[in-house]
């Protein structure tokens, strides 16, 4: 079925919720959600309103849609919604059950269509951008308006403020689809993702560079679960004897430039792989690329912090493993998958008494990345490179209020993410998650078996697997080398220590010779100096405060940076204490059906109990007529600074007596 390339919808709706005490949680927390009222728009390809919808109950959208497929009959009309995963729930519960839909994870939507509305595609265009509305309100000179949230009964007015709010977010997605049909020509051509746009330019890299071998071919099926095993993310961790006490003394900051783009850079991969069934037990020393599953008897760390991840070791009946920060310290036996580039770095970190290849997969084929990775790291380091340079030049001349300033960094942060796009698109999931919706709109994940097919597929993973082994290696290695014992912290490409006077010795390898020289490449996969910290303070992995210039600055991971005024919610060391209750700082979800409740995701928190609604919710509905079936009702919830008991023992345990802390 074809789509119609010359008009295009958007809907946004704003949605009420009925709050009621939960004596389990101790707090409020919303029994029902309901639709207030929405805007469809359609738009021709130049951005005229051609024909909108204004709703406050499903049924009017349901006409519209209605006659959108009568107008368009046996043509696809593609219909953008900012933040799909939202919208979906009360699509389907209120209007249509899905017929189809792409996801990544679980309610995290990317398109979809709908069983009533088969010529409609729903599309999530924050999938796209990765933006927020207002971000691209802003960056489009056509802010988003302001509006303060209240709860809408059936039989309230929508005043016209909240109708034209409504609308403007419509009209700046429109907007946006307008600037990418700039750039892509046809709606059908715009990708559905962020790291679609960056596959494009690969396949189109592909085709003036062509690659001199199979690079791209899939892996035979007794391979795939031994690769899914042996990829992991990056190093993040820190040194249990200077975690939780306040640092006074000068903390040096190392960051690798670019480092996933510069290992692509720098390296040589495997792209090839094969399961053996008879080897020996040096048969990881005639091969330079290899996946194994090995095992590791009497392992400890040699340096009192860890970078083995014990989410990545395999279930040992009877086994326990020490670990802090959920690296491991200590174990008498392990099992799991490593390559060989992270055997290299395990051997410099930890002591263990022996090791047996248990698998044994050979990659063989191996070369430098093909010319077209090469040419579309070039295409966006360039740009990047042009605009940092622009942005630092206007911050020297005091300019950074003016529009120029405003408008450089805009395309430098696209021109950056497109950059890091391009790993992105190598780790993407051979097997993509697939779920099902049951009847009571509960997701459940589809075991789908791996199968290899001969088609090309313009990427690699083992190409992901290799290049986070790479990143991983590096920066232990670049650790024992300069910062053994002075190591306080790492994330992925980047090194804190305390200052002990000794010069740094990167030990990264250049990129390729041919690229190295280019100014654009300039300092790519070698170690940078960041401002040096005065003081410092971490809890662990991503919670971390430090004083910088005497500014106080902080990263929590699920701590938002600042509030809705703009301030801090942490504003000095004082406040950064273990139990620190942050109160209503981010937004939960709750995911509400009219007969059931599910209790999905609060807090992070996953749990498949579903509960009857209360009689006095059922009451309330029923004295203001209020006609759903539910959908996603939006919480705001709190956030504790907190460490496992596990690694408090740690920090106990692992000090040092003159550096002791009370804490408990």
């Amino acid at each position: 079925m074809a789509y119609t390339n010359f008009y295009f919808m958007v809907l946004d709706i704003e949605t009420s919720k009925h709050m009621e005490y939960d004596e389990k949680l101790d707090k409020l927390m919303p029994t029902s959600v309901w639709l207030s009222y929405g805007f469809c728009k359609m738009y021709d390809i130049k951005g005229k309103t051609v024909k909108k919808c204004g709703f406050r109950d499903w049924l009017v959208l349901k006409n519209f849609y209605d006659s959108v497929i009568m107008g368009f009959h046996k043509t696809k009309v593609i219909c953008y919604v900012h933040n799909l995963s939202y919208e979906f729930d009360f699509l389907i519960k209120n209007l249509s059950k899905p017929k189809k839909f792409i996801c990544n994870s679980s309610h995290n939507v990317i398109s979809s269509v709908l069983e009533q509305f088969e010529t409609i595609e729903f599309r999530c265009s924050l999938q796209l951008t990765t933006k927020p509305l207002w971000q691209l309100g802003k960056e489009l000179n056509f802010p988003k308006l302001d509006s303060e949230y209240r709860t809408i009964l059936p039989n309230d007015e929508i005043t016209k403020t909240e109708y034209e709010y409504c609308e403007r977010d419509c009209d700046i997605v429109a907007l946006q689809i307008i600037e990418e049909l700039k750039e892509y020509g046809l709606l059908t051509n715009i990708p559905l993702t962020n790291t679609g746009r960056v596959r494009k330019c690969m396949r189109e890299m592909l085709k003036e560079y062509k690659p001199t071998y199979n690079w791209d071919i899939m892996p035979d099926e007794n391979c795939y679960y031994a690769m899914v095993r042996a990829y992991k993310g990056a190093l993040t961790t820190s040194n249990p004897q200077y975690t939780g006490r306040i640092l006074n003394h000068k903390v040096i900051c190392k960051d690798e430039t670019s480092k996933y783009p510069s290992i692509m850079m720098a390296e040589q991969f495997p792209y090839t792989i094969k399961k053996m069934e008879n080897f020996s037990q040096d048969e990881y020393k005639k091969h330079k690329f290899w996946i194994a599953k090995i095992g590791m008897s009497q392992v400890y760390s040699k340096y009192q912090w860890g970078c083995i991840s014990v989410s990545t070791l395999e279930d040992v009946p009877n086994v326990i493993h020490e670990h802090f920060n959920g690296k491991l310290m200590s174990t008498q036996y392990l099992e799991m998958y490593i390559t060989n580039v992270d055997l290299e770095y395990i051997s410099k970190a930890y002591n263990y008494e022996y090791i047996n290849f248990l698998e044994f997969y050979v990659c063989d084929d191996y070369d430098y990345l093909p010319e077209a990775f090469y040419k579309l790291i070039e295409k966006f380091a360039k740009p990047k490179y042009e605009l940092k340079k622009i942005l630092k030049e206007l911050k020297n001349k005091g300019l950074t209020n003016t529009k120029l300033y405003f408008d450089t960094e805009i395309l430098y942060g696209k021109s950056k993410n497109m950059l890091n796009a391009i790993y992105g698109m190598m780790v993407q999931k051979l097997v993509p998650s697939e779920y099902a919706i049951d009847e009571n709109y509960m997701w459940h994940e589809i075991e789908k078996p791996y199968v290899k097919s001969d088609k090309h597929i313009y990427r690699n993973f083992l190409y992901g697997i290799f290049i986070t082994a790479y990143s991983r290696r590096d920066l232990v290695l670049n650790i024992i080398e300069n910062c053994p014992y002075n190591f306080v912290y790492c994330d992925t490409d980047s090194i804190k220590y305390l200052d002990i006077g000794k010069p740094f010795n990167d030990l990264n390898k250049p990129i390729r010779e041919d690229y190295r020289y280019l100014p654009y490449f300039e300092g790519f996969n070698l170690f940078d100096d960041e401002p040096s910290y005065s003081k410092f303070l971490t809890y662990g992995a991503k919670k971390y405060c430090y004083e910088v210039n005497g500014e106080f600055h902080y990263t929590v991971a699920g701590l938002p940076k600042v509030d809705k005024k703009g301030e801090l919610f942490i504003k000095s060391f004082d406040e950064f204490y273990l139990n620190k209750k942050v109160k209503n700082c981010k937004l939960g979800k709750r995911f509400i059906y009219c007969k059931h409740i599910e209790d999905v995701e609060i807090m992070g928190d996953f749990s498949r109990t579903v509960s009857k609604v209360k009689n006095s919710t059922i009451e309330f509905m029923n004295e203001n007529e209020i006609v759903t079936n539910g959908g996603v009702a939006l919480i705001e919830t709190d956030y504790t600074l907190d460490m496992t008991k596990n690694d408090l023992f740690y920090i106990d345990y692992y000090k040092p007596l003159w550096v002791k802390s009370n804490i408990t």
